[in-house]
């Protein structure tokens, strides 16, 4: 598993993909039996801090720029 850790605000955007666009055995198998964790670690001040842990193999992407709230509604 890799560790991911970010503080975000209001709109950020964090995208997981997988790498080369390709699930192998390996991959799947540790999404079935051990999935994604998302742990909020602290929120405060509009913003929360996360930790992801995602199986090594997926891309996970903090994108730069917010996005308006209007994607959302």
């Amino acid at each position: 598993m890799q560790i991911y850790q970010s503080r975000n605000r209001t709109g950020d955007v964090i995208s997981l993909n997988i790498l080369n666009g390709q699930v192998d055995d390996r991959i799947m198998r540790l999404l079935l039996t051990q999935g994604i964790e998302i742990e909020f670690v602290a929120i405060e001040n509009q913003a929360v801090q996360l930790i992801i842990r995602a199986p090594r193999g997926m891309w996970i992407v903090e994108e730069i720029e917010s996005r308006p709230p209007s994607v959302y509604e």
